[in-house]
C-alpha cells in the first residue's frame, strides 16, 4: 500500500479538526415550523413596515484608536438588512437612502411577529465584533398611539432612541440607536385597512403568544419572536451573527448518561458525594498509599544528681 503524501495528511487532519468544531446549534430542517415564515399563497401584504436607522450614539470603542467602524443589522422575521459601515466613529449618522428598509407584513404571520431586531457590529479587516443589540417589541413600536400616528410619512411621526443591551459578558452595555418607523401602503395596491386598524389587528393576533411566554424567557438573551418553545435558538438577534465566539465548540455528544455509570460504581456513597470527596479520604483509600511505621518515642534518660562534698 502506497503511503499518502505528507501534504494530503496535513489537509486531512485540518479537515477532521474542522468537522470536530462544528457548532452544536443547527437550524431546523424543512419540518421545523418555527422557521416557516412564508405567507399564505396569494396573500397580499396588509401593510409595509418602513424602518429608518438615523444613527447611533455613544457606542463602544473597539479599535485601538478609540473608535469603531459600526453598522446596524435590522431584522423582522426572516428578512434582514444592514446599513453601510461608518469609519472611525462611535456616534455615526446614516443617510436616509442607505439606511431605510421595508418589510411587508402579512396577517397570516402576525402570530410570529414579535419584534424588530437591531444588532450593532464593528467591522474589522477580517471579522466583526459585537457592540450591542436591541429588540423593539410589537406592542411598543409606536410612541404616539393615542394621537393616531402610525404612518411613516405622517409629520407627527418622530424618531426615538432605543437603548442597546449586551448579552455577552465580554461586551459592556453602552450606546443607543435612533430609529423611525411607520406603515406605508404596499406598492401597486390600495389601502386595505387604516393604519390604526392594521396595528391593532397585528397586536391582537400576536397577543396569545406574548401571554404564553414563560416568565424566565429573555434572561441572558433576547428572542426575535415570543412564539416557540422555551430555551430554543430562534435564529434571530445575533444568533447567526456571532463573531469569533467558540460557543459551538462544545462536544454535543457529552450527555447525562455518563453520570449514571459513575453512580453505580459509587453505590455506597450518597448521591453526588463523589464530587465532594476530600483529599484525606482519597488518600486513605488509595491502593498505593505508603504505610509508614508508627513513630518511635525516645525514652527520657534519668538526670544524674551530684552531691555536694
Amino acid at each position: 500500500m502506497v503511503p499518502a503524501p505528507r501534504k494530503a495528511l496535513r489537509m486531512g487532519g485540518r479537515a477532521l479538526r474542522t468537522v470536530s468544531r462544528l457548532p452544536a446549534r443547527v437550524s431546523g430542517g424543512c419540518g421545523s415550523g418555527r422557521n416557516n415564515f412564508s405567507p399564505n399563497p396569494g396573500e397580499t401584504p396588509v401593510a409595509v413596515l418602513r424602518v429608518q436607522i438615523l444613527g447611533c450614539k455613544y457606542l463602544l470603542a473597539k479599535g485601538k484608536d478609540g473608535f469603531s467602524d459600526p453598522f446596524v443589522v435590522v431584522s423582522v422575521l426572516n428578512t434582514r438588512f444592514h446599513t453601510p459601515v461608518i469609519k472611525r466613529d462611535t456616534s455615526p449618522t446614516y443617510l436616509p437612502n442607505t439606511a431605510t428598509f421595508e418589510f411587508p407584513l402579512y396577517l397570516s404571520l402576525a402570530h410570529q411577529l414579535g419584534s424588530i431586531e437591531l444588532v450593532v457590529w464593528d467591522q474589522d479587516w477580517i471579522t466583526k465584533e459585537y457592540l450591542g443589540e436591541a429588540a423593539v417589541h410589537l406592542d411598543s413600536w409606536f410612541r404616539q398611539v393615542s394621537d393616531g400616528v402610525f404612518g411613516f410619512d405622517d409629520p407627527a411621526n418622530q424618531p426615538y432612541d432605543v437603548p442597546l443591551v449586551s448579552t455577552r459578558a465580554s461586551t459592556p452595555t453602552t450606546g443607543t440607536v435612533q430609529i423611525k418607523l411607520g406603515f406605508v401602503n404596499s406598492p401597486g395596491t390600495l389601502a386595505l385597512m387604516e393604519f390604526r386598524d392594521v396595528y391593532n389587528e397585528l397586536v391582537r393576533r400576536s397577543w396569545p403568544s406574548l401571554m404564553s411566554a414563560p416568565p424566565t424567557e429573555g434572561i441572558g438573551t433576547l428572542r426575535s419572536y415570543q412564539h416557540g418553545p422555551a430555551y430554543e435558538d430562534d435564529g434571530g438577534i445575533s444568533s447567526d451573527d456571532s463573531d469569533n465566539d467558540n460557543d459551538g465548540d462544545q462536544d454535543p455528544t457529552n450527555g447525562e448518561a455518563e453520570s449514571d455509570e459513575e453512580g453505580e460504581e459509587d453505590g455506597r456513597l450518597p448521591p453526588l458525594a463523589h464530587f465532594a470527596i476530600t483529599t484525606r479520604i482519597h488518600c486513605l483509600h488509595h491502593p498505593r498509599r505508603r504505610r509508614y511505621p508508627p513513630p518511635r518515642i525516645r525514652p527520657r534518660l534519668p538526670t544524674a544528681h551530684t552531691s555536694n562534698l
